[in-house]
């Protein structure tokens, strides 16, 4: 064992028991909360305010104020000698008379009307420059100077062009009827027959003495008949027409197109009221526009108009409206009401009376904070507020707890395997090495709130993880369990805790460690082995690609003969600086190098080290609680 293993070994007879460990944590903590509870009280809020009061200067002014001014010297006096001032003015005097008059509320009345309001949105309209331009283009434009006399008469300069006309006679003519009803007809498909004509063999059977029993001459003849026939003459005619040309051609022309839509236009409902309302000589006075404008001009000469703007203009109404919005007239009604309130006159009598500061809020406010300043729980919080007492408490931050008070382990929160088994395998395994099988959850038991991880003899098959061969079927004679938060909470630095009791069996090994996504980094809280001359072990591995293992190690090897005795609070506090490991809160190893720079899960385990005692089994480990916390930023 080494100088440092020795030198724990001797300092560990003075750790003290769990029980007063937690007892001066549970403590510490209930007066912590008292603290923060009364830190919110309504009884400090109070003290506090009182406090903050009593030494503010305004607070000491006031007082002495109170004892030494009289009602002459107050702000009081002096607002009641303005206000029988203000009283006597002219302009308050006239106000006064006017406010609430029959000829002032109808004034209002009005003033407020829509019957108003519209009129005067009459006015802005007839005095607009849109209606004045309105009526004027109105009696000025004639028919002949808008855009629908030049389409008339563009209408009819294209009536009288000679390609219209003659493109409209013949549209409405017997040939071009004659024309389409031959082109629809399909008769000229007889013309065909031309081409029969010129056969050999048209003219050989014409040769014959029986050509007119043959099909030829019936053919022959109906060919002979449409050729002469005047419907096909006429078709002729048109058809080699250069009038019938020149239809065809204005029939897809933009001259035929503008012809049709301006003669649609000029012919349509709304161009001819249109050209009616434009030679109309009384167009101005049939519109919207003039019957307003005669509306407006009817109810300015209206009486009630008259005496409405009569008494705006009025000097009597200007006066009214320069003070009704003054600071004046502000000042006069406060000063009317507070001259008149109980307030000012019980302030007036209190201020003659010669016993007035004992009866005085602030006299109140100094017996009241003199009580509570003398109150033993303000005294204890003002002694403990700004000490170093809580310190650890304000440190950390609880990030993770269970104190496994329901009968079922949470499987929302731990895996009951190996994390890497979980990813690949969905199922437990356990190390070729292992003489037990790690059962998924079945080596797990709660029962009152506690926690334990049962080694059992019995035998099982299942799956063994060799580095040379990879994942094997393996028969065990030994079983346990496994626990860790890998799919639920994982964190980088902090202070990670739990409440455990190791196994008394000699041959049972028990583990608290942190890992993460890899093998490496890995700490071990503890590792337990009581055959090693009941050591506990406190050990980091980090990856090391230089060293031939691929990682190296720092461990420290601790003799505690107590251990299995009674639970212990076993903990890790992890900083970027340094790793320190305690048992109740005393301090067991600390390691700087290889510090993990990941997130890492917490992990409890049991196994079998050596087979040969097999009567102390069933055994495991005990976990109370387990707590994990990060430190406040500050």
């Amino acid at each position: 064992m080494t100088n440092y293993a020795t030198r724990f070994k001797l300092m560990f007879k003075g750790i003290p028991k769990t029980s007063v460990i937690e007892q001066k944590r549970a403590d510490l903590f209930n007066e912590y909360e008292e603290l923060k509870k009364f830190t919110n009280s309504d009884k400090l809020k109070e003290y506090n305010s009182l406090v903050e009061e009593v030494n503010s200067e305004d607070f000491k002014a006031r007082v002495q104020k109170i004892k030494s001014t009289k009602f002459k010297d107050t702000e009081e006096y002096k607002k009641l000698k303005e206000y029988n001032k203000l009283k006597k003015e002219k302009n308050i005097i006239a106000w006064k008379k006017l406010n609430g008059s029959e000829a002032l509320n109808a004034f209002q009345t009005m003033d407020s009307s829509q019957e108003l309001k519209d009129y005067l949105e009459l006015e802005v309209f007839i005095l607009s420059d849109d209606f004045k331009n309105l009526k004027k283009d109105i009696l000025n434009t004639k028919f002949k100077d808008t855009e629908e006399y030049k389409k008339l008469k563009r209408l009819k300069e294209l009536k009288k062009a000679k390609d219209i006309k003659n493109f409209f006679k013949i549209k409405d003519s017997a040939l071009l009827e004659n024309y389409n009803s031959i082109e629809q007809s399909g008769k000229l498909a007889l013309l065909d027959f031309e081409k029969i004509m010129h056969s050999e063999e048209f003219i050989e059977a014409k040769k014959s003495k029986e050509f007119k029993t043959t099909d030829f001459f019936q053919q022959f003849t109906v060919y002979n008949s449409f050729i002469k026939s005047k419907e096909y003459k006429d078709y002729l005619k048109l058809k080699n027409s250069t009038a019938f040309k020149d239809f065809q051609t204005l029939s897809e022309s933009d001259k035929l197109k503008e012809f049709d839509e301006l003669e649609k236009e000029v012919n349509s409902q709304e161009f001819k009221e249109f050209k009616a309302e434009m030679e109309d000589k009384n167009r101005w006075k049939k519109t919207e526009e003039y019957k307003k404008e005669q509306e407006y001009l009817s109810l300015k000469k209206s009486k009630k108009f008259k005496v409405y703007f009569k008494f705006k203009k009025s000097q009597n109404y200007k006066y009214y409206t320069e003070l009704i919005d003054s600071e004046q007239l502000s000042n006069y009604k406060e000063l009317d009401e507070y001259i008149n309130s109980d307030e000012f006159k019980n302030f007036k009598a209190t201020m003659e009376d010669k016993n007035r500061f004992k009866k005085t809020e602030e006299y109140a406010t100094l017996e009241k904070h003199k009580l509570l300043e003398n109150d033993e729980k303000i005294k204890w919080f003002f002694s403990v507020k700004d000490s170093d007492k809580f310190n650890i408490l304000k440190k950390w931050k609880l990030t993770f707890e269970d104190n496994f008070d329901n009968d079922t382990l949470d499987k929302d929160v731990w895996l009951t395997s190996f994390f890497w088994g979980k990813m690949m395998l969905n199922e437990s395994y356990s190390l070729a090495h292992d003489k037990h099988l790690y059962t998924d959850g079945k080596n797990i038991e709660i029962n009152n709130s506690i926690l334990s991880i049962q080694v059992k003899n019995e035998k099982a098959k299942g799956k063994a993880w060799n580095p040379e061969f990879g994942f094997m079927e393996k028969e065990f004679d030994f079983t346990s369990g496994i626990i860790n938060t890998a799919q639920s909470f994982r964190q980088k630095y902090g202070l990670f805790e739990a409440k455990v009791k190791l196994s008394n069996a000699d041959n049972v090994q028990n583990d608290f460690w942190m890992a993460g996504e890899k093998m490496l980094p890995h700490i071990d809280i503890f590792k337990f082995n009581s055959l090693a001359k009941k050591e506990i072990i406190t050990s980091n591995f980090w990856q090391a690609e230089t060293n031939k293992n691929g990682f190296e190690k720092n461990q420290e090897k601790s003799v505690i003969p107590t251990l299995q005795n009674d639970y212990y609070i076993y903990s890790l506090e992890w900083t970027p600086e340094k790793l320190s490991w305690k048992i109740n809160d005393y301090l067991i190893a600390e390691q700087t190098s290889g510090l993990p720079d990941e997130e890492l899960f917490i992990q409890f385990s049991s196994g079998i080290n050596d087979s040969s005692n097999q009567n102390n089994l069933p055994a495991g480990m005990e976990i109370d609680w387990i707590r994990c916390y990060k430190q406040n930023e500050e």
